[in-house]
């Protein structure tokens, strides 16, 4: 399960009766196994926390692959560039992009990769404001790890996620993070020195755009090498419920 309990519908979330016939339940993060038990205390002896596997290797290929939109997209290093990606939906909340970019005092360059039912609202928001030149939603694209990889920052805007895959996309292709604060995020970025946690509003994200130093931004470049992520380790637990029921 890769959300939590709380912000699932109950058509999609499912019926007890319905876990109670399964042997494990499973979540990428505590905080969704947490708000799952809350709902079905019932159910807590079936749950475990089991991280997503990355596949790192695909996507060091990937973010190394030439593009030449992403070259042009980045092309001036005299403004931060900022890359987020995703679905274009109230939970991943990009409309706050458009409220803090006309505030900031800043030079930025904030490219947004992703479809959703948002996508339309959000392009003309940008075009009537005359943001065009800043902000790009630019769709979905096959390999969006070589546009991640071309900018200086990633920025997660999101009202709330499970495991967010692309804080660990990001580190892996060296890029750092600043993250909304939800549980999730904190679990991962809490205490290390390629990440930033901020406010979860729009002025959270603006302080944090503004506070981010060049100095402080090569260090937290640089702090990316630290991050490690053990497939090896998820594969084990994985193996290990599959053989003890074998």
């Amino acid at each position: 399960i890769h959300n939590n309990a709380e912000n699932l519908a109950k058509n999609v979330l499912g019926k007890e009766e319905d876990y109670g016939k399964i042997d494990h339940i499973l979540f990428v993060a505590e905080r969704s196994k947490n708000s799952f038990v809350k709902k079905f205390p019932l159910l807590s002896k079936k749950t475990a926390v089991i991280k997503n596997v990355l596949p790192q290797e695909n996507i060091l290929r990937a973010g190394n692959e030439k593009c030449r939109e992403a070259e042009m997209l980045f092309k001036d290093k005299n403004t931060l560039n900022i890359v987020s990606v995703g679905r274009i939906s109230k939970q991943k909340a990009f409309e706050r992009i458009i409220e803090v970019v006309p505030k900031l005092s800043r030079k930025v360059n904030w490219v947004i990769i992703g479809d959703g039912e948002d996508y339309n609202l959000l392009v003309s928001k940008v075009k009537d404001l005359k943001l065009d030149k800043v902000i790009h939603f630019i769709g979905s694209r096959k390999n969006p790890f070589s546009y991640v990889k071309n900018a200086d920052v990633y920025v997660l805007t999101s009202l709330y996620e499970s495991q967010p895959m692309v804080i660990m996309e990001a580190l892996t292709l060296g890029i750092p993070v600043i993250s909304t604060n939800f549980a999730s995020a904190t679990e991962m970025l809490s205490g290390v020195k390629y990440g930033m946690i901020c406010e979860n509003s729009s002025s959270g994200i603006l302080n944090a755009i503004e506070e981010i130093t060049t100095e402080r931004l090569k260090e937290m470049k640089a702090a990316t090498q630290e991050f490690i992520y053990d497939n090896d380790y998820i594969i084990r637990q994985i193996m290990e419920l599959i053989e003890a029921k074998s």
